[in-house]
């Protein structure tokens, strides 16, 4: 059929309390956390970082969530990204940024000690994994 159109501009994340973060791709970003019976036990509004910009994917850890943000306009999905870490219960802003050199595919957050891990090809097509922390 047609699938969820709600779910399939956005992501969904299991986090380690159990619930389940839910983003729409709304800008602010609109992550709705969900209980593990199914309740919805609080709606949160990640600002981008800079206007213009729309939540492409987000990582839960330790009580924070990480927003990858980008132009919607930009062809090279790298270009005009940004990451907004906020608080998982009140959605207060608590960084954001990273190194854009290290820039690929957002695959894994990790709060204590912050850190941003990503996937990316080389130019003689290995896989590399990067990591950063926010600026």
């Amino acid at each position: 059929m047609f699938g969820n159109r709600g779910v399939s501009g956005g992501t969904a994340r299991l986090g380690v309390d159990g619930n389940v973060y839910l983003m729409r791709r709304t800008s602010p970003a609109t992550v709705y956390v969900i209980s593990s019976s199914g309740e919805l036990l609080r709606t949160l509004k990640i600002e981008p970082a800079d206007t213009g910009q729309m939540p492409i994917d987000m990582q839960v850890a330790e009580g924070r969530i990480a927003v990858e943000f980008s132009l919607s306009s930009s062809a090279d999905g790298y270009e005009g990204t940004n990451f907004t870490v906020s608080d998982a219960t009140t959605g207060q802003k608590l960084s954001s940024d990273v190194d854009e050199n290290v820039l690929g595919v957002f695959a894994c957050y990790r709060a204590e000690p912050e850190r941003f891990t990503f996937l990316r090809i080389s130019d003689d097509n290995k896989l590399q994994i990067l990591e950063a922390s926010a600026k």
